[in-house]
């Protein structure tokens, strides 16, 4: 059976957990944060994962079975819409 193809947005304490376990147990195909300093060491750690400064581009450049939003709470909503849209 063909691995989920996962993604995070945020790369803060939790966010990073929630990454460390999808690269673990799925294909972690993209992590996203709008602090570059956050997901710099990121993407040498997890080599061949994407890294984005913006959720509208990880959803045009990648194609995502399930995603984690790791966010403040204020700002779930609205990546949640976005996600939902883009089917």
């Amino acid at each position: 059976m063909r691995k989920k193809r996962t993604a995070v947005v945020g790369a803060g304490w939790f966010g990073r957990a929630h990454i460390r376990n999808f690269h673990n147990l799925s294909e972690l195909v993209g992590i996203c944060d709008t602090n570059e300093t956050k997901i710099e060491p990121l993407a040498k750690q997890y080599d061949g994962v994407n890294v984005y400064t913006s959720v509208d581009d990880l959803i045009k450049n990648e194609s995502i079975d399930a995603v984690s939003i790791v966010t403040p709470p204020k700002y779930i909503p609205e990546i949640a819409k976005k996600f939902a849209d883009a089917g």
